[in-house]
C-alpha cells in the first residue's frame, strides 16, 4: 500500500559496431554485481544483474525518500520498483 511505483526502461552501454556486446561500463557493472553477462541478451535474463539494478534502485528510492523529508515536502514519493532492458538503443530510426 501507499505510494506510487515508477516504471525504468534502461538501454545497457554496448561495444560500437555490435548492439548485443556489452561495452566496458556496462561488463565492469555485470563483474561487481557477480554476473558473468557479457551480451545484452545475457543481462536481460542474468539474476545477479537485475538484482544489482534493484539494488541501486532501492539506494536511489532511499535518497528520494530522505531529500522529500528534508525539504518537508508531505506525502511519499514515487518509488522506481520495476524495469526493463531493452534489446537495441533507442534512437529516431528504430522508433
Amino acid at each position: 500500500g501507499g505510494g506510487e511505483h515508477l516504471t525504468c526502461v534502461l538501454t545497457l552501454v554496448t561495444e560500437e559496431g555490435d548492439e548485443d556486446r556489452l561495452g566496458k561500463e556496462a561488463l565492469a557493472f555485470a563483474r561487481g554485481v557477480g554476473s558473468d553477462a557479457a551480451t545484452v541478451s545475457e543481462a536481460r535474463k542474468c539474476r545477479h544483474f537485475r538484482d544489482g539494478l534493484l539494488r541501486g534502485f532501492a539506494a536511489c528510492n532511499r535518497l528520494v525518500c530522505e531529500s522529500s523529508k528534508r525539504a518537508g515536502i508531505r506525502g511519499k514519493p514515487a518509488q522506481l520498483r520495476r524495469f526493463t532492458i531493452l534489446v537495441k538503443q533507442l534512437s529516431r530510426e528504430s522508433g
